[in-house]
C-alpha cells in the first residue's frame, strides 16, 4: 500500500440490519396528528438513506457523515431525555410521546411516555464478534450499532482508497491524507462509543459493543493511521530519531490494544490478538532500526550494533 503498511488481518464486514418502518407499528398506531406521522415517515427515509450511502465504501465520506447526522439528529429524540434534547429532537419526542399517550400508556404523563419511546421499536443488527444477529427493543442499541458501523465504514473506505492508489501506481499526499483522516475518524467514533457505553449502557461481553473490543479497535484504527505517518516520514528522508520516536509510540499503542483483549477468550478474536501483538513487535523492531541509524550517523557504531 503506497504510503501505508497494508493491514495484515481481514477487516470485519460491514454490519447488516433489518429495514425499519417507523410509520408502522406501535409508534404509528398512536400518531394522532399529521406532524407526528410526517416525522415518522421522515425518520424511515433518513434511515434508508444512511444505509444506502454506507453500502458503498467508494462513496464520499462527507456524504456518509451527512446522512448519518441527519438521521440521528432526529432519532435522538427517542434516546435523549426531554431536558437534554435539542429543539429538533424535542419535536420528535413530543410528537411520538403524544402518540404513546393516545394508546393509554401515559400513566406518568408526557415525560414518562417520552422515556418509553426508546423501547417502542425493535432493531436488529448483525454482530461480527458474536457471529449472530442481535435484536433489542432499545433505541440506544440502534445508535450504538450504527456508530460501530460508521467506524467500520471509515476503515473500509481507507482500505478502498489504498487499493485504488496501488492499482493506479500513483502516490499523492491528498490520498494519503484522506486515508489518515478516515482511519483517525474511525478511531474517534470507537473511542466515543466506548465512553458512552461505559457511562450509560449495560456491559455486553463478547459482542461488537464489548468495552474491551471497543478499546482495542479504537487503538487499532489510530495505530493504522499512524503507520502512514511513519511510512511517509521514512520515504521523505526525515531524521532517524524522529522516525524511531513515532515507531516506538506506535509499538506502545498496539501493545495496549493487544492487552485490552487479554481476557477475551473467544476463538474468533485470536486472529485480531495475533495481529495486534505482531504489529506491536514489528514497530518495536522498526524503532530499534532507526535508533541504530541515528547512532551510526553520530559515529557511535558500537552502540548502533547493540
Amino acid at each position: 500500500m503506497a504510503g501505508h503498511v497494508a493491514p495484515w488481518t481481514e477487516l470485519d464486514p460491514m454490519k447488516r440490519t433489518a429495514n425499519i418502518n417507523f410509520a408502522q407499528g406501535r409508534l404509528a398506531k398512536g400518531a394522532a396528528n399529521a406532524s407526528a406521522r410526517d416525522i415518522l415517515r421522515d425518520l424511515t427515509q433518513m434511515r434508508g438513506r444512511m444505509l444506502e450511502v454506507m453500502s458503498r465504501t467508494t462513496n464520499d465520506a462527507e456524504d456518509v457523515q451527512k446522512a448519518f447526522t441527519e438521521y440521528f439528529s432526529m432519532f435522538r429524540g427517542l434516546v435523549a431525555p426531554p431536558a437534554e434534547a435539542t429543539a429538533a429532537e424535542s419535536e420528535v419526542a413530543d410528537a411520538a410521546a403524544s402518540a404513546s399517550e393516545t394508546q393509554g400508556a401515559a400513566a406518568g404523563g408526557a415525560a414518562a411516555a417520552a422515556r418509553r419511546l426508546g423501547y417502542a421499536v425493535s432493531f436488529k443488527w448483525t454482530d461480527n464478534t458474536a457471529h449472530d444477529t442481535q435484536k433489542q427493543e432499545d433505541a440506544r442499541f440502534e445508535l450504538a450499532s450504527a456508530e460501530s458501523n460508521l467506524a467500520l465504514w471509515h476503515a473500509h473506505h481507507a482500505w478502498t482508497l489504498s487499493e485504488q492508489e496501488q492499482r493506479s501506481s500513483s502516490d499523492t499526499d491528498d490520498v494519503a491524507k484522506e486515508i489518515y483522516k478516515s482511519l483517525l475518524y474511525a478511531a474517534g467514533v470507537m473511542q466515543h462509543l466506548l465512553e458512552s457505553r461505559r457511562a450509560k449502557a449495560e456491559y455486553t461481553p463478547n459482542t461488537d459493543l464489548d468495552e474491551r473490543f471497543l478499546h482495542a479497535t479504537a487503538l487499532q484504527y489510530a495505530c493504522e493511521a499512524q503507520e502512514g505517518t511513519v511510512e511517509r516520514a521514512r520515504r521523505k528522508g526525515h531524521a532517524p530519531k524522529l522516525i524511531a520516536s513515532i515507531a516506538a509510540n506506535t509499538h506502545l499503542r498496539y501493545d495496549e490494544a493487544a492487552n485490552a483483549l487479554l481476557t477475551v477468550e473467544l476463538p474468533s478474536m485470536r486472529p485480531l490478538k495475533a495481529y495486534l501483538q505482531f504489529k506491536s513487535k514489528f514497530y518495536l523492531a522498526y524503532a530499534y532500526t532507526f535508533v541504530g541509524q541515528q547512532l551510526f550517523a553520530e559515529e557511535k557504531c558500537g552502540d548502533s550494533l547493540k
